[in-house]
């Protein structure tokens, strides 16, 4: 509530649980706070003592899926360990317009035709001191354009709209799919 990114990053947490009559999975965060424990001592082994603290949270920051989109339900993302040693810069798989007050956005048909399920399109709002003014997910069904109506409205009258973004001079929109980031500055 105070406007700071937390979580920084997230992990699976399933474990597979077995009672009398079947095998069920549980989900939480018991053993996801160990999962990221775990990446850090291996980096820190890779690297040595050269890498301090805070620096090593930045880079698990940077090696989650998400980065550098982020949200305040997943924080970066869940962190890959072989963006440590290899990176491959992903491609553009939606093309955005602004066209008057509206953002439309349209992901790539040859990717959306190519897997079975669709990549979730993330997106928020930030303004100029870092804070999330609103963020959220879709999940494409089809190449179909997204589009959101962009309300240059400093004070809400209503909740939003499901594509409605309200935004203000020096917020940056950003979005992300399938590894994609684009950011758009508001002027």
């Amino acid at each position: 509530a105070d406007g700071r990114l937390k979580p920084n990053v997230s992990a699976p947490g399933w474990v597979a649980d077995f009672d009398d009559a079947s095998i069920h999975t549980v989900e939480g965060t018991s053993f996801a706070s160990p999962l990221i424990a775990g990446l850090a001592a291996c980096i820190w082994e890779v690297w040595g003592d050269t890498t301090k603290p805070l620096t090593l949270l930045e880079h698990i920051e940077q090696a989650g899926h998400l980065y550098p989109y982020f949200d305040y339900a997943h924080g970066y993302g869940i962190p890959h360990a072989e963006r440590f040693f290899s990176y491959r810069r992903p491609f553009a798989c939606f093309k955005t317009e602004l066209v008057s007050d509206y953002l439309i956005i349209t992901p790539d048909s040859l990717l959306m035709q190519s897997i079975s399920t669709p990549p979730l399109f993330y997106f928020h709002v930030q303004n100029k001191g870092g804070v999330l003014r609103t963020y959220g997910l879709i999940a494409p069904d089809s190449a179909s354009p997204i589009i959101f109506t962009l309300k240059h409205d400093a004070h809400k009258q209503k909740k939003p709209d499901k594509y409605e973004l309200f935004i203000q001079p020096g917020d940056i929109i950003r979005l992300h799919m399938n590894g994609y980031t684009e950011e758009i500055a508001v002027p």
